[in-house]
């Protein structure tokens, strides 16, 4: 039997989920703040179970700590009539995203698999950004990690950080995340 999951109830989870990550995960969030800043006004901006998610140009995801920065959304969302047609705020609102769901499948992937990290960031705290981000960042944009990936066949999501990051995102929102 699941438990009731009242709005009363799911607003203080979330604010005692943000208010953890700007504890515990004080270092990436900060990270996160001084990048989300970067992006601008133009960026869209959304809350969900206590992250601030953000739409940006690049096609891969970043979490740092309260912030989760995904790709493509972000285009849908700054176009007037896209944005209407997929019922979204204007971008500049930040409101609830009531579901993952409703995302573009592929944007939706990387949510889930960044939302994932935002667990890693509160369990290891302030060793997350040499533990789980310099290993991720290596992974992600190394030259050789890259062609190693390709030349064995293996996916981005095999390598323990980010397979872990699947499994605890996968978890909590009852999506799939990166293949």
């Amino acid at each position: 039997m699941s438990p009731i999951r009242t709005p009363l109830i799911t607003t203080v989870a979330c604010m005692m989920y943000s208010l953890l990550q700007l504890s515990l995960g004080l270092p990436q969030s900060l990270l996160g703040l001084l990048l989300c800043l970067l992006q601008g006004k133009a960026r869209p901006r959304r809350f969900y179970r206590g992250c601030i998610v953000t739409g940006w140009r690049h096609a891969g995801g970043v979490s740092l700590g309260l912030f989760i920065f995904i790709p493509a959304w972000s285009g849908a969302a700054s176009d007037p009539d896209t944005a209407a047609a997929l019922s979204l705020p204007p971008a500049w609102r930040p409101l609830p995203i009531s579901s993952l769901a409703k995302l573009p499948p592929a944007v939706r992937r990387i949510a889930v698999h960044e939302y994932g990290h935002t667990w890693q960031s509160l369990l290891l705290g302030p060793l997350y950004l040499p533990v789980i981000g310099l290993s991720s960042f290596i992974w992600a944009n190394w030259p050789c990690c890259r062609r190693w990936r390709q030349q064995s066949g293996r996916s981005y999501s095999w390598f323990w950080t980010e397979a872990w990051a699947n499994r605890w995102g996968e978890a909590s929102t009852r999506l799939p995340g990166l293949d």
